[in-house]
């Protein structure tokens, strides 16, 4: 298999060009995206509006895998989401965790991308937010406290795993 590493440049580049991107067939893709940039939330956490709460201008998420309650400053949150999480009401419009990965694979016109031995998709996200924040502050402390993680192992995992770009495999249709 030819592969090629991503470091952390890349990888912020690749996230950030979804973003932005103008191939999503729906228009709040983009949000969507922004918020994974944003947090580093798992992909499912985003569309989960009964897991999130509002409170003295502070967002809160109760995790997936471990239910623990995750503050979220707003000013990682586009405006949509925000209304949504006050209102309680389906984010982006309803789309389902399906169509946004298919919005994904439009936006990156690239070979397939792995982190470890395991395709990456939206999870890109996480592990770039993980990445920038560890690269930022050289920390790895702050970067369990900003995901509400209580392993170092799993903080260790996301910024040093590495992610690949398989040059082999046929590009997302």
């Amino acid at each position: 298999m030819s592969v090629k590493i991503i470091d952390v440049p890349a990888l912020n580049k690749i996230c950030l060009d979804v973003v932005v991107s103008k191939y999503p067939h729906w228009n709040v893709s983009n949000h969507y995206f922004y918020d994974l940039y944003s947090t580093g939330c798992r992909p499912s956490e985003l569309l989960q509006i009964h897991r999130w709460s509002y409170k003295n201008g502070v967002y809160y998420l109760n995790t997936l895998k471990t239910e623990a309650q995750r503050m979220i400053n707003p000013s990682q949150l586009t405006v949509d989401f925000k209304d949504c999480v006050i209102s309680q009401t389906a984010p982006y419009s309803g789309l389902t965790y399906d169509q946004l990965i298919l919005d994904f694979r439009k936006a990156v016109s690239r070979k397939e991308i792995f982190v470890g031995n395991r395709r990456a998709e939206l999870y890109l996200f996480r592990y770039n937010r993980a990445r920038q924040l560890y690269t930022d502050t050289q920390n790895m402390g702050i970067v369990m406290q900003f995901f509400g993680w209580y392993s170092s192992t799993i903080a260790s995992n996301y910024v040093t795993t590495p992610i690949t770009l398989d040059l082999q495999k046929a590009l997302y249709r």
